[in-house]
């Protein structure tokens, strides 16, 4: 669900340094294959997945002060388990899927602050899920004052319904751009390793940029009726990745950029369909490479 709510967070801050089309309106593309190398977990055995990631966005000023969006995305993980100790050597889940529809309303005061708020729906559950259990609701909000030319920071909050229990998640706005070479802000919301945290880049030249950063990233997804180690369950995945970036900006419409990282003090939770944990599995550090391609019209 963080990946839709922060969907704003990523609207915003692309939308502070780009132009708009002669109608006011911008819409952005980005396509994300990530390969998640093996990594033991620690009650014995191993894991190893590949994800898909797809984001489109569409903004539309609707003056000097106030611009209007809608975001839709889509993310498949399929995931390959090894001798599994936890789950009795069971598979716990292998094919989950995630849908994310978010709108989004922002205003510019002439002060230099901005306003945002994005409600927004996501599904995600493993392949066979129930559709009505795997939707959760939520609207994200915050506020970020340009301080200067070049410095926009702020704070917001996410509270979500869940796939079991509600959920606030709070998050600030960094966008610093602090020379000419040197950049401080929210990581790309393509990359694998999302936007909920900071990212330091360096521009080699006015197309080619170098960063690294780290970041908080939490998923969870209702299980499969027929799931084998928790039926109609759920699954939560948490971690910290952290990466290195390279970017290179071919033109407007088209970029490329490489995430190399690891995912640090990953951990599994699945509960029953009663909402009881049943397992907490904790892993090793999960290798990731990851090729966005990205760019807005």
């Amino acid at each position: 669900m963080f990946k839709t709510a922060l969907r704003a967070l990523a609207l915003t801050l692309a939308a502070t340094g780009a132009a708009h089309a002669a109608d006011g309106s911008t819409l952005t593309y980005s396509l994300t294959p990530v390969l998640i190398g093996d990594f033991n977990l620690d009650s014995g055995g191993k894991a190893s997945g590949t994800w898909m990631t797809a984001d489109f966005a569409y903004t539309k000023a609707l003056d000097a002060q106030r611009q209007v969006g809608l975001s839709f995305g889509a993310g498949r993980q399929n995931w390959s388990f090894d001798h599994p100790t936890a789950w009795g050597g069971k598979t716990p889940f292998e094919t989950l899927h995630r849908f994310n529809l978010a709108l989004n309303y922002q205003y510019a005061s002439a002060d230099g602050w901005i306003y945002n708020v994005a409600p927004g729906v996501s599904y995600a559950g493993e392949s066979q899920a129930k559709t009505s259990d795997s939707l959760s609701y939520g609207a994200t909000a915050f506020a970020a004052k340009m301080l200067q030319p070049g410095l926009l920071l702020g704070v917001g909050v996410s509270a979500w319904t869940g796939l079991d229990d509600a959920s606030v998640f709070p998050f600030v706005v960094v966008n610093w751009q602090i020379n000419e070479n040197w950049h401080l802000g929210n990581p790309l919301a393509s990359g694998p390793a999302g936007p909920a945290g900071l990212e330091l880049s360096y521009k080699v030249n006015p197309k080619f940029e170098l960063g690294v950063g780290g970041t908080w990233r939490s998923f969870e997804h209702r299980l499969a009726q027929k799931n084998a180690v928790a039926a109609g369950g759920r699954v939560e995945q948490n971690s910290v990745p952290v990466f290195v970036r390279a970017g290179y900006q071919f033109s407007r419409e088209f970029a490329l950029d490489l995430h190399v990282g690891a995912a640090m003090a990953g951990e599994i939770i699945i509960d029953n369909a009663q909402g009881q944990e049943i397992s907490k599995e904790k892993h090793d550090a999960m290798p990731f490479a990851a090729i966005s391609v990205s760019g807005r019209f």
